[in-house]
């Protein structure tokens, strides 16, 4: 009985990885949640197998997908199902990256933000120097 039920979970979490190509495969309005439905099942369908038993989970992948999305698209859409927190807040920090495997790069190798520029401000020695200055107005002229 237990055999069935995997069974039935892997043509699902299967079922569910074409489902997420196919919408990748749609463009750009679906590509993100086609990306995420990927990743959630690749995580799901990892599950299947012993913790780094990584050739195991390749081949299964393989032999039920046939061709495969590069190894960095697939790290990417399996961080971002797993991490949707990290996932919205990158995307949010980054609107203009376009892809799920950008925003994967972006939050591994954030860019530091920029150091803000010290406020000038005059330290009290220069001000009292400002202040004994002697001021000069200009001339007008006359009539």
């Amino acid at each position: 009985m237990q055999t069935e039920l995997t069974v039935t979970d892997e043509d699902r979490i299967i079922q569910q990885a074409r489902k997420g190509l196919s919408m990748v495969a749609e463009g750009e309005n679906r590509t993100m949640k086609g990306w995420l439905l990927y990743g959630a099942a690749l995580n799901e369908g990892r599950e299947l197998f012993p913790k780094g038993d990584n050739a195991r989970f390749h081949a299964w992948k393989v032999a039920s997908l046939g061709n495969l999305p590069e190894a960095k698209d697939e790290q990417a859409a399996m961080w971002a199902a797993a991490n949707p927190e990290q996932y919205s807040k990158t995307r949010k920090a980054n609107p203009r990256v376009r892809t799920v495997r950008g925003l994967h790069a972006k939050f591994k190798n954030p860019e530091p933000k920029a150091p803000k520029a010290p406020k000038e401000t005059a330290s009290h020695a220069e001000l009292e120097m400002l202040r004994k200055l002697p001021i000069q107005l200009p001339q007008h002229p006359r009539h």
